[in-house]
Formats: structure tokens, sequence, C-alpha cells
């Protein structure tokens, strides 16, 4: 049985080429109450504490955003129709990708008050994650 770690967090990146640019899911995570973010990772809800921490690397940048999980769901407690047809709660460009790149998504991440922030220092000395990995964070 895995434990629930109080500081274990979500670290990774954004490709904007591919996904369009960020200001639209940080809009919905501030005015929409929540963004849904569609992982192809099978994630394990009960290792982490939440509301949790998420992390976002923009891919050839040096921008950071940082959010908070309040909900995190298996592709089996949910209806996977209703997720990609789910348009008030993530951005445009996501519901067109999502129907080709994610229709086989593992988890749903509920993130809200996605803000851009400074580098922070619980990535120093780590490489740009290429998906999603977890990550412990100092004050989650």
């Amino acid at each position: 049985m895995e434990t629930k770690s109080k500081n274990l967090g979500i670290y990774t990146s954004y490709d904007e080429q591919l996904n369009g640019h960020i200001q639209e899911a940080v809009d919905i995570s501030k005015t929409s109450g929540y963004l849904i973010w569609l992982v192809k990772k099978g994630i394990n809800p009960e290792r982490f504490k939440l509301p949790t921490t998420i992390l976002i690397k923009i891919k050839k940048d040096e921008r950071f955003y940082r959010g908070e999980v309040t909900d995190i769901k298996r592709v089996t407690d949910v209806v996977v129709e209703e997720i990609l047809s789910e348009t008030s709660h993530r951005p445009i460009k996501w519901q067109k990708v999502d129907r080709e790149l994610y229709k086989d998504f593992k988890s749903v991440l509920y993130i809200k008050g996605l803000e851009q922030i400074p580098r922070p220092h619980e990535v120093t000395g780590k490489h740009p994650p290429e998906s999603l990995y977890y990550i412990e964070f100092d004050d989650i």
C-alpha cells in the first residue's frame, strides 16, 4: 500500500507550440473555478494529500506556473466522452488536441489558481520534465 506524502506534488512541462499559449489555461483556472488537465500517465490519487501543488515548466522557455490540484481522478472514475466534450474548463485548443492526442488519457487533474512564478528552488538541478513526475515541495 502506498502512503500519502504531505509534500508530494506534480511537476510537468507544457508545449505551447502543440497546445497553444498557456494564458487561456491560466485564465480558466482562475475564472471558471478549475481547469481540467488530461494526463496520459496513470496517477494514483491516494499518493497525494489534496489539495497539492502542480508546477508547470514551459518547454523551450524559462517560464514556470504554479497551481493547486484540488482533485485527481482515474479514467475509470469519469465518463470519458463527457470529459472530452467539456468546454467550460478546458482551453479551446485543448478541446481539439485532446480528441486525438489525449483520447486515451489515464488521469484527470482539476487545477485552480495557476499563476506565473519565478524558477522555484525545488527544481534546481533537475532536468525539465518530458512528462509528468512527482516532486517534493517545501511549502504545500
